[in-house]
């Protein structure tokens, strides 16, 4: 029912090294303004720091004629420099920033209005952030993430897969579910049963863990961009 709102993502090859894919979703802001939301881990296939040189230049989504067009992440300026084109927060709140500084696993990715169009994403498979967090979703709740497993042939699969299971626990900003997630899933949507979002899917550690959606509205609406 909900699957329509995840959109199949992946980095683009260095040196012919192939790179496997992940997920991601866009979201539409209070003001009206257009994000693609992912989990920092995805560029770098690892735990995100706020190194910007060791980061891919691009990340690419992928449409269902498996054209992908590429989203710049970060300014490039003069003398080698590089300036992050996505909003992100340190993780913990840490300051001040280093090279050293690790990220929360969500970064926002502003787009242009004509994005959709570019991407080939209808305006139905946007999803518009409350303003104001108006519920606080239950722990035993059912819950169901999409996401582009790569481990699957064809990559990305048309339409995504998707696992459900119960809410088991939150704690500071984050959800644990059992949801048998897998690489790929990564950035994916999770939603209740009646289409609210519930956050979007970080990684498995026995447990699914999930970035709620108040840590994605407030990476959205972070002033953490150019820094």
């Amino acid at each position: 029912m909900f699957e329509h709102f995840v959109q199949p993502l992946m980095v683009p090859a260095t040196l012919g090294v192939p790179t496997p894919g992940a997920s991601c979703f866009i979201v539409r802001n209070g003001e009206g303004t257009l994000f693609v939301i992912t989990a920092a881990h995805v560029p770098l296939g690892k735990h995100a720091y706020a190194n910007w040189s060791n980061w891919p230049s691009t990340i690419a989504v992928v449409k269902p004629n498996r054209e992908a067009t590429s989203i710049s992440l970060f300014f490039e300026l003069p003398g080698g420099l590089r300036h992050p084109a996505f909003r992100y927060m340190l993780l913990d709140g840490s300051e001040p920033q280093t090279e050293d500084s690790q990220l929360a696993d969500v970064i926002a990715l502003r787009l242009p209005e004509n994005a959709l169009d570019v991407l080939g994403v209808p305006a139905t498979s946007v999803i518009s952030l409350p303003q104001e967090r108006t519920d606080i979703h239950r722990i035993g709740q059912l819950v169901t993430g999409f996401g582009f497993p790569n481990s699957l042939p064809n990559w990305p699969q048309h339409p995504p897969s998707s696992i459900s299971g119960r809410l088991l626990g939150e704690g500071r900003g984050l959800y644990t579910a059992a949801l048998e997630s897998v690489p790929g899933y990564s950035g994916g949507p999770v939603f209740t049963a009646t289409g609210d979002l519930v956050g979007m899917i970080m990684g498995r550690n026995g447990v699914a863990k999930i970035a709620s959606d108040r840590i994605i509205s407030n990476v959205v609406n972070s002033l953490t961009l150019a820094r």
